[in-house]
């Protein structure tokens, strides 16, 4: 696939993005499986866009196909906010994978449209290379991170 998902989780857009779903839909023998897909949680369905207000969700078909109908959101001002991220990559690279669930873009807070985009402090952001999603739960590395930024 050409595009790059710049927010939100890449597995849910590429789910609903790819077309599978409605494929899945037009045959009374696929249907079933169609109807499984459907089955998963709104904050599951809301990581399509990397939704963080109730209003980005609600009022709305959350397995419609449509455009982006987030509002704008800025970092709280006084508030030091931070921002870690995971690559599977070993090392720095110009356009790093993610960690097989969420962009390093998204992870921090990087948007294609500059508007959408968090701008967290280079200086509050870290990529832990050769991590998982999950291992960033036991990273010492991004421990590490938290502990100082803390002080």
């Amino acid at each position: 696939m050409a595009w790059r998902r710049r927010s939100g989780s890449t597995a849910e857009a590429l789910r609903r993005e790819s077309g599978a779903q409605l494929l899945l839909g037009v045959s009374r023998y696929s249907a079933p499986l169609a109807r499984l897909g459907r089955i998963r949680s709104a904050g599951i369905t809301g990581l399509r866009f990397g939704n963080v207000l109730d209003e980005d969700w609600q009022a709305r078909d959350r397995f419609a196909v449509g455009p982006d109908p987030r509002r704008r959101v800025r970092l709280p001002d006084g508030v030091a906010c931070y921002a870690v991220a995971a690559s599977r990559a070993p090392g720095m690279r110009s356009a790093p994978p993610g960690d097989g669930l969420v962009s390093v873009d998204s992870a921090l807070g990087r948007h294609r449209d500059p508007g959408r985009s968090l701008q967290f402090p280079q200086s509050h952001c870290l990529v832990a290379w050769g991590t998982s999603h999950l291992d960033l739960l036991g990273s010492a590395e991004v421990h590490a991170a938290i502990k100082a930024w803390l002080r």
